[in-house]
């Protein structure tokens, strides 16, 4: 590839930018993504200002596959579709590898049905132009989407078809995934022998063919079935190769870890896996999970019925005019003003019901995320340390300081799941809830909070204090709300810090006519790189089951100011603490 980029003429733009993206493919495959960015960056360079063209549409595409191989499938989705945009019709492998993506994008958020309609469009489409290595990787996909939805003789009659069509066509390009795929499908039906013959072919060719995610994911298919057959010594070590040689996050592969570990007895080890797996996911946390996706496609599709309703308005309003044409010049003004009135009434409903809409939509899809993805955590953490007791009085090894530890673990965790719970009912409860606004002693609001505090000040060691610089008694705003904000911010300041002796201050100062809080507190501090994530719902910095943290204290607080047109911000640097802003007016406006 390099030898050929040194033969392009620097006027030939499109071979150049052609063979960086060949490339980047070819590092991909290889699980060399740091090489596969440097790629894309130089084809993007190359491209220049022609960002409408073809090869412009290429990159769109390859980007695409990039940020869906690092999970990222929001940035993902945005890409494709771009690339689909620009994308000639008649451009057959940019459209396949397009829809191809795609289809893995659909199914990766459970639109099963949505992605195995995209992937036979690229299956009718590559029959007819004969072109099997197309074919070939939609059968992958194909393959994915039955597995999912558990239609398991879908599944390996898929994966027959593919391994006519490799034996037919001779090509084998990231087969390892098929063999995984039925392994996973007689693993299912418990046809254990069949599952191993599966996985171990794939591991064979995808080690011939350099192919190292393939080869991981057979080897995590191998670790589950030595799990079912309890051999634990063959499935530690296939879980071991699988981690190595996968460099994107696999779903539950350091929990099935930790399951083997727990039952080889190594019950610290098997803690240590669980915790980490949970601290790297929430460290590579960055961008959007799966519920934005799901909200960006319903906020799509609330455009579409909104440009259909809008359309059949103006025609409304057509219709009218011309019906009024032939009235006296009086009776077609007043007319024209009571059209423009009803429509810009009209307008404002509409906006009103677009807003509650989104928003609704938005706590909608943020209760089915904390449900199926935040609450796991501590639940799953519950059941894991409860079966870890059970099984050792099952065993008749009673050891109290074991215990007590494991029940200190549960407690925890149970704590943790009622503070989300609890974080989640304010936080919607927030769309809909009036304020009542008044005049608020400050003084009082923080001695309350701080009356409310009082346990975990004392089990932190901690400090609060609070200094009046300006002298300021009252401020206009929600005492609830002010105590919710405070309560939040001075929490933080206590549990996310490393100190032996949490301090916190807040302070308040009147600038340009408002009232200003600041609370600062003498922890790591936050890199600024995650200052607009730890105000997002649910992204906290740490395990929640650790700090026993909703990750919706910030987001609550961001919710009530930005609601009564107030804001919130965050001044801090890495190992020199945090200092949280945010102002409320002093008088009623």
């Amino acid at each position: 590839m390099d030898r050929a980029l040194s033969l392009v003429s620097q006027e030939d733009r499109d071979l150049s930018v052609q063979i960086y993206l060949n490339k980047f493919q070819n590092d991909l495959r290889r699980g060399e993504s740091n090489n596969g960015i440097d790629d894309l960056a130089e084809a993007r360079r190359v491209i220049g200002v022609d960002s409408l063209g073809s090869s412009m549409a290429s990159y769109c595409t390859n980007y695409g596959i990039y940020m869906l191989f690092q999970s990222q499938f929001l940035e993902a989705l945005n890409w494709l579709l771009r690339a689909k945009e620009l994308a000639n019709l008649q451009d057959f492998d940019l459209i396949q590898l397009t829809n191809h993506n795609l289809a893995s994008i659909y199914v990766e958020i459970g639109a099963y049905d949505k992605g195995l309609q995209v992937i036979q469009e690229n299956v009718r489409w590559a029959r007819k132009e004969e072109v099997p290595y197309r074919e070939l990787f939609s059968l992958y996909t194909i393959a994915t989407a039955y597995r999912l939805k558990e239609e398991w003789d879908s599944v390996k009659t898929i994966c027959r078809q593919a391994m006519e069509l490799k034996d037919r066509a001779n090509i084998s390009t990231s087969f390892g995934y098929i063999y995984f795929q039925l392994g996973l499908a007689h693993l299912a039906e418990e046809e254990i022998d069949s599952a191993l013959h599966a996985f171990q072919a794939g591991i064979t060719l995808s080690d011939e063919q350099n192919e190292r995610k393939e080869a991981g994911e057979c080897h995590y298919g191998m670790s589950m079935a030595y799990f079912q057959l309890d051999d634990l010594e063959k499935a530690a070590f296939h879980s071991t190769k699988a981690r190595e040689r996968l460099f994107y996050y696999v779903d539950d592969l350091n929990y099935h870890h930790a399951k083997i570990q727990a039952r080889q007895q190594n019950f610290r080890q098997a803690y240590e896996t669980m915790s980490h797996g949970f601290l790297e996911q929430q460290a590579t946390y960055q961008a959007p999970s799966s519920y934005q996706i799901i909200e960006t496609l319903l906020t799509n599709a609330f455009e579409e019925e909104k440009q259909i309703v809008d359309f059949q308005h103006k025609r409304e309003l057509e219709k009218q005019l011309m019906y009024g044409a032939g009235l006296l010049t009086i009776l077609v003004f007043v007319t024209l003003s009571t059209i423009l009135y009803f429509q810009a009434k009209s307008k404002r409903k509409l906006t009103l019901l677009n807003t509650e809409l989104q928003a609704k939509n938005q706590d909608l899809t943020h209760f089915t995320y904390i449900t199926s993805h935040d609450l796991k955590e501590p639940i799953r953490n519950i059941n894991s340390f409860a079966g870890l007791i059970d099984r050792s009085l099952k065993q008749k090894q009673v050891d109290i300081p074991r215990f007590q530890e494991y029940l200190g673990f549960i407690m925890a965790n149970s704590n943790t799941s009622y503070q989300i719970i609890e974080s989640l009912r304010t936080y919607i409860n927030l769309a809909s809830d009036e304020m009542e606004y008044k005049r608020v002693p400050v003084a009082q609001v923080f001695q309350e909070v701080c009356d409310e505090l009082q346990g975990a000040i004392e089990e932190r060691n901690g400090q609060v204090r609070f200094h009046n610089h300006d002298g300021i008694k009252e401020v206009y705003f929600s005492a609830s709300m002010l105590g919710l904000v405070l309560r939040n911010l001075i929490r933080n300041g206590l549990v996310h810090n490393d100190t032996n002796a949490p301090k916190v201050e807040v302070s308040l100062e009147e600038k340009a006519g408002k009232g200003v809080f600041k609370v600062s507190e003498n922890g790591k501090g936050i890199d600024p790189s995650f200052h607009e994530q730890i105000f997002q719902p649910f992204a906290t910095l740490a395990n929640k089951s650790l700090t026993q943290s909703s990750g919706l204290g910030l987001a609550i607080c961001k919710s009530i100011l930005e609601k009564t047109g107030n804001r919130i911000w965050l001044e801090s640097e890495k190992g020199q603490g945090s200092h949280f802003y945010f102002s409320i007016p002093k008088e009623k406006s």
